[in-house]
């Protein structure tokens, strides 16, 4: 999962679908896989959220690692994430990761492999997710 986060991170899709994908086929419960990936995707970009608000700030890396809730190892990345994300972007990700929950707990009737596929589009390519 955490290459996953890091493929959507750098916006690769391609990386984050043969990721999901491969996540998907090695569980037992492909529902309860796809909210997971949902549940952590939405920690991701919440984390992303701070960290815009830190950099605002000007606060400096470690204080930022802190304030997002990682580890200081691992800011970079977050920071180096925001190169795709702006401020925008990562709240049209809530509803995309809204939507796709939605859809994974009962309100449509689709595949877990097209959500999760159409969620990682739609969050890593701005395409409209219906």
């Amino acid at each position: 999962v955490f290459e996953l986060q890091r493929a959507v991170g750098e916006a690769d899709y391609e990386r984050a679908v043969t990721i999901a994908e491969r996540l998907l086929q090695q569980t037992s419960n492909p529902r309860g896989e796809s909210i997971r990936l949902v549940t952590i995707l939405s920690s991701y970009f919440t984390k992303l959220w701070k960290l815009t608000v830190c950099q605002g700030r000007r606060l400096g890396e470690k204080e930022m690692a802190s304030r997002v809730g990682v580890s200081p190892f691992f800011i970079k990345e977050y920071i180096h994430s925001l190169k795709y994300y702006d401020r925008s972007s990562i709240e049209r990700a809530f509803g995309v990761l809204m939507a796709a929950d939605f859809e994974l707990k009962g309100g449509a009737h689709r595949s877990e492999t097209l959500v999760v596929q159409l969620m990682l589009n739609e969050l890593v390519s701005g395409k409209v997710f219906a």
